[in-house]
C-alpha cells in the first residue's frame, strides 16, 4: 500500500504519471484541485477497467492485495 501511495504522491507532484509507467492508461494529466484520495480512486478504477474488472489482476499490477482492492471498492460504493 505504501508503494501505491508513493506513486500517487509522485504523480501529484509531477502532474502526470511518471515516464514509462502504465500499461493501458497512457499519460494522464492530473487536475491540480484533485485530492490524493480522488487520484488514488481514479487510478485504481482505471487499472481495474484496463483489466476488464479482474480484481486479482488489477491488484497484482497495483502491487496491493486483492483484499485492499475489495475494501477500497466497498468504501467508494457506500
Amino acid at each position: 500500500m505504501r508503494e501505491l501511495r508513493n506513486l500517487i504522491e509522485r504523480t501529484v507532484i509531477l502532474g502526470r504519471f511518471p515516464d514509462g509507467f502504465g500499461f493501458a492508461i497512457g499519460q494522464q494529466t492530473i487536475p491540480g484541485d484533485m485530492t490524493l484520495a480522488e487520484i488514488e480512486r481514479r487510478h485504481i478504477l482505471n487499472v481495474l477497467a484496463s483489466c476488464s474488472g479482474q480484481r486479482d489482476e488489477a491488484a497484482r499490477l497495483l502491487g496491493i492485495s486483492r483484499k485492499t482492492v475489495d475494501r477500497k471498492l466497498a468504501s467508494w460504493d457506500g
